[in-house]
Formats: structure tokens, C-alpha cells, sequence
């Protein structure tokens, strides 16, 4: 193994992130090997995720200052720099034998020295503002708006445009995709009549079955072929099994599996 830069003393969070952009400003000049390069790529997607992307050097440094007084490790002050703890019952499982070497006193101190948010520059009372969750009827609209564009496009591009971002909603979104086999456009279309219809382009085609595939659609068989029927009991000495197949034959409007399948497996 190649030490790259030697350091001899701990780094937060932050001061890591910032190496890591430099290690990957170099890779575009001095391209290093796979799995050096899938750590720093790994690494940043995981810290970008933290807030080692707000804090700031002077800041960091301005909280250790505030932090000699009480005497920690330099272990415990980078955990205290990465965590920020806002509980004293969080300071006191980074700190060791808190209650020997801090008094209450001081361990109220000490939370209200890191509850000042002197990493970002904001009060302790600053609410960032959140992305809204859409409601599965929200959703539904903006598929049933895809679908809509999906059969007014005007050229396959804008049709497999469409067609690809109802794919990417329907792998997001579970619970919306049975609602999207009853979209019906104004032109009295669905997303299985547009599958009829004969589309040249491939790819859109392939697409749009793969929309209708995650809705449980099932392409219809061009022969007569056989039905076949295969339950899998999960170690449940077939009790599952005969579950299951009620719920089938309920779905069938009550009709007898044997009469509908032509060979079993279980």
C-alpha cells in the first residue's frame, strides 16, 4: 500500500470531503487505479450526504477553540465535530467517564458550547427548509400528465422521453402503479392501447412494456398454449400454498384453478 499524503494527527469530516475533491481534480490529469478510485468516489457520496458540506474550516476551527477549556481528546473533539451532539446524554457517550471528569455544571456548559451552531453560522433554532413529500394522489397526477404527453408526442424522441420518466415514477412510486392501467386519454386511449398499436421505434417499445410490466400487466400469449400454475409453499407444509390459491381463484371471480390451468407445480 502507498501512503499518498501522510498526516499524523485526526481530521473531521469535513477536511476529508475537502481532500477528497482535490484527490478527484487529480485522478482527471493522473488516472490512479480502480479501486483507488471507487474508495474516493464511495467516500464523497457518502460524506456529501453529511453535513461536512456546510461547515467551514474557520468555523471548526472557532469550536475546538471553545472546546479546550474542557479538556477532551482529540478523538472526542472530532466526534463532537462530525456528530455535533445536541443532548447531554449524547456528549456523555462520545466523552469517556463523562461523570468522573465532567460535573453537571460543566457538561451543561459544554452542550450549550456545541448547541450554538458554530459550524454553519446559524442559531440553534434555524429550521432548513425541507423538500415537500408528495401525496400518492400528486403522484398520480403527474403520471397521468406523462401518459397524456406520452400520446400527443409528436416524434419518438418526446414519446421515449416520456415513456422513460413514467418508467423512472413507477419504480418510485409502488402504490400509484395500478391507478396508471385506468389513465385514459382524451382520446379514449389507454397505455395497453398504446402498446397495441404498432410502434416501429424499439426502444419506445420496449419501454412502454416495461411501464405496463411494473403495473402487472401481463402481454397476452399469441397462441393458445398452456396455463401453468406454480406456488411456492415457503416451508409452510403447503399451508401457504392452499393460501395462496384461494386468493388466485378469488381473483378469478371463483373459479376453480383446474379449470383455468393446465399444469401445477408447487
Amino acid at each position: 500500500m502507498e501512503v499518498l499524503d501522510p498526516r499524523t494527527t485526526l481530521i473531521s469530516n469535513q477536511e476529508v470531503l475537502s481532500l477528497l475533491n482535490q484527490a478527484k481534480i487529480q485522478q482527471k490529469y493522473n488516472r490512479g487505479s480502480q479501486n483507488h478510485n471507487t474508495i474516493v468516489y464511495e467516500a464523497s457520496k457518502y460524506l456529501n450526504d453529511t453535513n461536512a458540506t456546510l461547515q467551514k474550516r474557520e468555523n471548526i476551527v472557532d469550536l475546538i477553540n471553545s472546546l479546550k477549556k474542557f479538556k477532551l481528546t482529540g478523538a472526542e473533539i472530532i466526534q463532537i465535530v462530525n456528530l455535533r451532539p445536541k443532548q447531554a446524554l449524547e456528549v456523555q457517550l462520545i466523552v469517556e467517564e463523562c461523570e468522573e471528569r465532567l460535573s453537571e455544571e460543566e457538561l451543561d456548559e459544554l452542550v450549550e458550547t456545541i448547541s450554538y451552531d458554530r459550524l454553519y453560522g446559524q442559531p440553534e433554532d434555524f429550521v432548513p427548509v425541507t423538500k415537500r413529500k408528495f401525496t400518492r394522489n400528486e403522484e398520480i397526477m403527474k403520471m397521468q400528465v406523462l401518459v397524456e404527453q406520452l400520446f400527443n408526442a409528436t416524434d419518438d424522441a418526446d414519446a421515449l422521453n416520456c415513456a422513460v420518466l413514467l418508467k423512472n415514477q413507477l419504480s418510485l412510486f409502488p402504490s400509484c402503479r395500478e391507478a396508471v392501467l385506468k389513465i385514459v386519454g382524451k382520446d379514449g386511449r389507454t397505455l395497453v392501447d398504446f402498446l397495441s398499436d404498432k410502434i416501429q421505434n424499439a426502444s419506445l417499445r420496449d419501454t412502454v412494456m416495461h411501464c405496463l410490466e411494473l403495473c402487472g400487466y401481463i402481454r397476452p400469449i399469441k397462441s393458445h398454449g398452456i396455463r401453468v400454475l406454480s406456488i411456492d409453499g415457503g416451508g409452510t407444509r403447503g399451508v401457504m400454498a392452499l393460501e395462496c390459491l384461494n386468493a388466485i381463484e378469488a381473483r378469478m371471480g371463483g373459479k376453480k384453478a383446474c379449470t383455468t390451468c393446465a399444469l401445477f407445480a408447487s
